[in-house]
């Protein structure tokens, strides 16, 4: 039996847990994801013809490292349940509302249904999103910047690449870019094959209604 003191410092401790997940999620997040288009360097390729510039968002990474970059961030997301389920256990809370939570989002039950997949090879259990998703083929390009608690697209955005001398294939100073973000993305399919999310959705609103729900509850995450 836990005395007064004991039991505030396990809750203590268990909200660590909690914000230290988070930011092991924007770590992987911010590492793989949400990138800036200028952040990535130009390659000059020289022909007969003179000198063309490519970027490549992909930056080199092999569909293996796409892959494992996504299944990062999704396994990390996924982390939250059982220490936000701690968490209310340890504070008088009631920890069934942490799956009803996760059953009415759409991403959120899709990032745990994804997960649970790559652990298992297969769902080991009824999915929380209705489906069994999985991920046509993970990519990572460029795209008009997406605002979370809004869920909304900017409305235009533009990519100015570094000064380019086609004369020397030379390039001099970087490249600027406004409204617009590097992300994995892929289409999200059903066990029938139809369509029912995009990664670079998903992840980015799992987050912030995991966020939401956790204020709701009471857990300060300044």
């Amino acid at each position: 039996m836990f005395t007064r003191f004991e039991k505030r410092h396990n809750d203590f401790m268990t909200e660590a847990e909690i914000k230290n997940r988070l930011a092991r999620v924007y770590a992987a997040f911010g590492d793989k994801t949400n990138l800036k288009p200028e952040d990535f360097e130009p390659e000059v390729q020289s022909s007969e013809d003179g000198f063309t510039l490519t970027q490549d968002f992909r930056g080199g990474r092999s569909q293996e490292d796409l892959d494992g970059d996504a299944a990062s961030i999704i396994n990390e997301i996924m982390g939250i349940r059982d220490r936000t389920k701690k968490w209310l256990r340890n504070s008088g809370g009631d920890d069934s509302k942490v799956d009803t939570f996760i059953k009415s989002d759409q991403a959120v039950s899709l990032v745990h249904d994804l997960a649970n997949t790559d652990k298992h090879g297969e769902l080991d259990g009824p999915p929380f999103s209705g489906h069994k998703p999985n991920l046509v083929k993970v990519d990572r390009f460029a795209t008009l910047k997406y605002d979370r608690s809004t869920g909304t697209y900017a409305k235009s955005g533009q990519i100015i690449g570094a000064p380019f001398d086609f004369q020397t294939g030379e390039i001099s100073g970087s490249g600027t870019s406004s409204n617009m973000e590097v992300v994995l993305g892929s289409d999200i399919h059903d066990e029938n094959g139809n369509k029912i999310g995009e990664l670079q959705k998903v992840l980015p609103d799992a987050i912030y209604k995991w966020e939401q729900f956790l204020i709701s509850e009471g857990l300060s995450l300044k």
